[in-house]
């Protein structure tokens, strides 16, 4: 396995698991875009990015879920995580967003503070299924 590949490897994971209880491909997808915009933005390298996301989450992080190898949304993920990788992916999601949140889960205290109360800095522009996108 390369680098690239473990990272695309754990893309995957990190996306499923935190979008699988939606049961909606794009929510896995648009945060596999938020992943890269924060890359991009310099947040960190992938693997930063992804090992921090506990930080500026909206949520806690629970228990990290089985992948489920017959799941169609998993399947579809991981043939479009390469082109989000490679940032050929057609990002119809998120404008550029690099905060998200599912309406139904609690949310953390620190994103409501930090991001949800301070549309001047990070407004919300894009949605997702239940999921809402800050900038």
């Amino acid at each position: 396995m390369t680098a690239e590949g473990l990272v695309k490897a754990e893309l995957v994971a990190f996306c499923y698991d935190e979008a699988v209880a939606s049961g909606d491909v794009n929510s896995m997808l648009a945060i596999a875009c938020v992943i890269k915009n924060r890359v991009d933005r310099g947040f960190g390298d992938w693997l930063d990015v992804l090992f921090n996301a506990g930080t500026i989450s909206a949520h806690e992080f629970g228990p990290t879920k089985k992948l489920d190898l017959g799941n169609g949304n998993l399947t579809t993920l991981m043939r479009e995580v390469e082109d989000i990788y490679h940032g050929v992916f057609l990002d119809e999601f998120t404008d550029k967003c690099v905060y998200y949140c599912f309406v139904e889960r609690p949310i953390r205290d620190w994103f409501a503070k930090h991001i949800i109360q301070r549309p001047q800095d990070h407004p919300q522009t894009a949605t997702v299924g239940t999921m809402k996108l800050y900038k």
